[in-house]
């Protein structure tokens, strides 16, 4: 197996062993490509097109990516998605399958949680992820021909699953126990004769916080475990 480089991606694409569509030779790296961010599927909400961003993922929030690029590799062609530095160092968690096998059709898809305290803003077109290509010593004995298969839109069922998440999430208890913490702080300065009685009420608080941020902990895990086995 041999990663390729900018020059032998030029030339796979030439010899139609590998097709990007929309191609910009801007966002080929030196062993790698580029693709960028196109629609976007926002639990409770549905999809929203190139007009409604940029958007905006809230601490707690999650949505699934559509790439604006498609691709197609041949037999000879395998592929390594790589996630953007740009989100990880801002906390973003990025969920897709590892790889693409030889022969996929499609676009690419990526689902984003913010599990941080700050909004993260999306533009339409930013980078989403990077294409690692790679070809074999030998060709591989059959292509992938898998329920994903071109695959160049978001599914219904994804649709109608993500529209219908429109309950609370823990990342909103969490801000209102939080609120509920500054109110007590607030309170807690005018009435000096049940300081103490304060104090041990914002600790039970404190202590239930701390519970929904472990419970919130073990669903980002549950949520990227389900997403890794979804995709290719």
């Amino acid at each position: 197996m041999s990663f390729l480089s900018d020059i032998e991606i030029k030339e796979a694409i030439r010899t139609k062993d590998i097709f990007i569509e929309p191609f910009d030779e801007k966002e080929l790296e030196p062993s790698s490509y580029d693709f960028r961010v196109g629609r976007a599927l926002i639990a409770g909400k549905g999809v929203s097109g190139k007009d409604e961003f940029p958007l905006y993922l809230k601490a707690g929030d999650w949505m699934e990516m559509e790439s604006l690029e498609s691709v197609k590799v041949s037999q000879k062609i395998g592929i390594i998605i790589g996630m953007p530095s740009g989100m990880s160092r801002k906390g973003i968690l990025a969920f897709s399958g590892l790889h693409v096998d030889p022969g996929y059709r499609g676009k690419i898809f990526i689902t984003l949680f913010n599990p941080s305290s700050d909004t993260f803003k999306i533009d339409y077109g930013q980078k989403l992820c990077t294409l690692i290509f790679f070809n074999f010593e030998k060709d591989p004995l059959k292509t992938y021909e898998g329920k994903y298969q071109d695959q160049f839109g978001f599914p219904e069922k994804d649709i109608e699953w993500m529209i219908r998440l429109k309950s609370p999430t823990i990342a909103d208890a969490i801000k209102s126990v939080e609120k509920l913490e500054i109110m007590i702080d607030e309170v807690k300065g005018d009435v000096s004769e049940i300081r103490s009685d304060f104090k041990l009420y914002k600790n039970d608080v404190t202590w239930i916080k701390n519970i929904l941020l472990g419970i919130l902990a073990a669903l980002v895990v549950g949520i990227g475990i389900a997403v890794i086995t979804k995709f290719i």
